[in-house]
């Protein structure tokens, strides 16, 4: 299916997919973006579970998502940071809008930590916006990114770029979903007292 942005390929809900079997690192990175937005989706349903159900899924989900942001930032730099993108003319002011994006979420972040640290006793209702900011934030830097961040950098890298990054954004992501699994556990367990 067609999309009316840059006429990129995207699945029904909007979702970019790469257009090819060669486009693995944004394949990668649509792979990235749909862990987070499936963990979003869970702690947005967690703000309508009871009280004590809702706060305890909200701060396993928050451990996890805190962690995996830092490693979404640590994929994107090494993807779009490359000096064959990173100093193409019409990357700078995109890659500054991105920038100004992770600051926005690092400010949300910040705040969710804060939240975090008093969640054994904070409410749903304190919890709720916090969720509710950081998850449209991502949800607005995840559509940049896709919308224009991929595309262009499909039209500005090489064959030698995209073949270089493929296997290790594939990689990174991987490891990130693994990572993803293994935090939630241990969160889940931190909390319920099982460790």
């Amino acid at each position: 299916k067609k999309s009316s942005r840059g006429g990129l390929p995207r699945e029904g809900g909007g979702r970019f997919v790469a257009a090819t079997q060669g486009m693995t690192v944004i394949n990668s990175l649509a792979r990235e973006h749909r862990l987070f937005l499936r963990l979003l989706e869970r702690l947005e349903r967690a703000m309508r579970y009871g009280e004590k159900t809702g706060r305890e899924e909200i701060r396993g989900g928050l451990l996890v998502l805190l962690q995996a942001l830092e490693r979404h930032e640590r994929i994107e730099d090494a993807v779009f940071s490359r000096p064959a993108f990173a100093s193409a003319r019409s990357a700078r002011p995109l890659l500054e809008e991105v920038s100004a994006g992770h600051r926005r979420i690092a400010d949300l972040k910040a705040r969710a930590e804060a939240a975090l640290a008093g969640a054994e006793v904070a409410s749903l209702a304190r919890l709720g916006p916090v969720i509710l900011n950081l998850a449209a934030e991502l949800r607005s830097h995840f559509a940049l990114e896709e919308t224009k961040l991929w595309p262009l950098y499909q039209h500005t890298h090489g064959r030698s770029l995209e073949h270089s990054m493929a296997s290790r954004a594939r990689k990174e992501v991987s490891e990130l979903e693994t990572d993803m699994k293994v935090l939630w556990a241990t969160a889940s367990d931190y909390l319920s007292g099982a460790r």
